[in-house]
């Protein structure tokens, strides 16, 4: 059985990423950074923390036309309150379908309640007064090859 993640829950589970109701952030937003690189059905995605400090953060790909905010919308890969130290973290989905996708993000500061948050989503400034720091990241997973609607299996090529 598969279980489908709701996103709010995916990127802001109970537990450290409810920090978010604090003070508004003085976070710069170069601090923290999201890059995501595709290969085939793998998307690899980087959270790259420069603030000096252990942070926690949550990840989701939601299909492009979904709406974040959106309680019906599922995050089709994600990660959710994880620690990251100083420096760059990969997270790998692998099997992802074919399709485009916003990657949004969210992290705060691990030491407890405070200012300190970056990302893209869910920031919306009437849940958390918070500003985003940045966009959602559009990728694009491509396995098939297609001509119109006729689509050949992955490897497969004319």
């Amino acid at each position: 059985m598969t279980l489908v993640p709701r996103v709010a829950i995916a990127l802001i589970a109970a537990g450290p990423l409810a920090l978010f109701l604090a003070a508004p952030a003085a976070a710069d937003p170069p601090d923290v950074t999201l890059a995501a690189a595709v290969a085939g059905s793998t998307v690899t995605t980087t959270l790259t923390n420069d603030t000096g400090a252990d942070i926690v953060c949550g990840l989701g790909g939601l299909r492009a036309a979904d709406d974040i905010v959106n309680p019906e919308s599922v995050a089709v890969f994600h990660r959710s309150n994880v620690v990251i130290g100083p420096g760059p973290q990969e997270f790998v989905f692998e099997s992802v379908p074919d399709g485009d996708y916003l990657i949004h993000w969210i992290c705060s500061e691990n030491a407890g309640p405070g200012d300190e948050v970056w990302g893209s989503a869910p920031l919306p400034e009437t849940a958390y007064a918070k500003p985003a720091t940045a966009e959602p990241l559009p990728v694009s997973v491509r396995t098939q090859t297609c001509f119109g609607s006729l689509c050949l299996p992955p490897g497969l090529t004319l």
